[in-house]
């Protein structure tokens, strides 16, 4: 059967990197690819397979998987998710321009998103650690809880506010 074949490939690959044996995990999620029965199913491998490419340091290559899913994507959910692996890669591989341009992107095209929400909070970090400009990367951490509450990264982004707001009250003291 088809179906199991692709499904028993997906799995492994899972597993793979949940082992943390990121080299292994794209060879056996290209198969699972080869063997989809259907589009639904080639495109969740394939953002898996993104995610091996990214945890292995090969950005490139996910920059390049998810760029090609993200053309290829139907259901309107899994958009934002892709996008965000996208920029995230993108800033991963040093390609800072034009991730903040994905993460932009994001936060306009879908509001009130966890996607848009953690997009808030990547531009706090890139404010906060590379540009070093602590004021803007506190309004972006400000703003992760107001665009999407429920959040798992809403309490860190709190966390990093108030870290910021004291160091900024220590420093005028």
């Amino acid at each position: 059967d088809k179906l199991i074949k692709a499904m028993a490939q997906y799995r492994l690959g899972d597993c793979l990197i949940r082992l943390k044996q990121y080299e292994e995990a794209p060879d056996v999620l290209r198969r699972a690819i080869k063997a989809a029965p259907n589009d639904d199913f080639l495109l969740q491998a394939m953002f898996k397979l993104g995610q091996a490419y990214s945890l292995s340091g090969e950005y490139d290559k996910a920059i390049k998987n998810y760029k090609t899913a993200l053309a290829k994507e139907f259901d309107e959910k899994r958009i934002p998710r892709i996008k965000l692996e996208l920029a995230t890669n993108l800033r991963l591989d040093g390609k800072l321009s034009e991730a903040i341009k994905w993460y932009d992107n994001i936060i306009e095209e879908h509001k009130r998103t966890d996607a848009s929400a953690r997009s808030y909070f990547a531009l706090g970090e890139i404010q906060e650690y590379i540009v070093d400009d602590l004021k803007k990367a506190k309004e972006n951490y400000d703003l992760v809880r107001s665009e999407f509450s429920s959040s798992l990264i809403a309490p860190i982004a709190q966390q990093r506010s108030d870290n910021i707001r004291t160091l900024q009250e220590l420093q005028d003291d």
